[in-house]
């Protein structure tokens, strides 16, 4: 039990740290002055991968603000059993996709 209660608070430090980073590049983000307008043919190599960098800084933290919603479980398995309850099975007899495939390509070839 005691383990886990450090863990819990390990994680609960853990995201208040990133937390507090993320607000403070955000700041920073938003303090600089928008690029000025010039063609990417323009740029040099070295200006190229600071507006790379840039640009994925931004949207990692604008991802740590907000990061993606896990699936309920529940929800998912309504899901599957949604596609369990649609799902047809064709009768017995009834040629596969792939024979369907090439009965069609033989008409294509027959002269006419």
């Amino acid at each position: 039990m005691e383990a886990q209660k450090t863990i819990a608070e390990s994680n609960e430090q853990l995201k208040a740290l990133i937390a507090g980073i993320v607000n403070e590049q955000l700041k920073l983000l938003l303090q600089q002055p928008p690029p000025d307008s010039k063609k990417v043919a323009d740029l040099t190599v070295a200006e190229l991968r600071t507006l790379i960098t840039q640009i994925v800084d931004e949207r990692l933290i604008l991802w740590l603000q907000e990061p993606p919603r896990l699936v309920d479980p529940e929800d998912l398995q309504k899901i599957f059993e949604s596609i369990d309850s649609h799902m047809w099975t064709p009768p017995p007899g009834a040629p596969t996709g792939s024979e369907m495939i090439i009965a069609e390509r033989e008409k294509w070839r027959q002269p006419m």
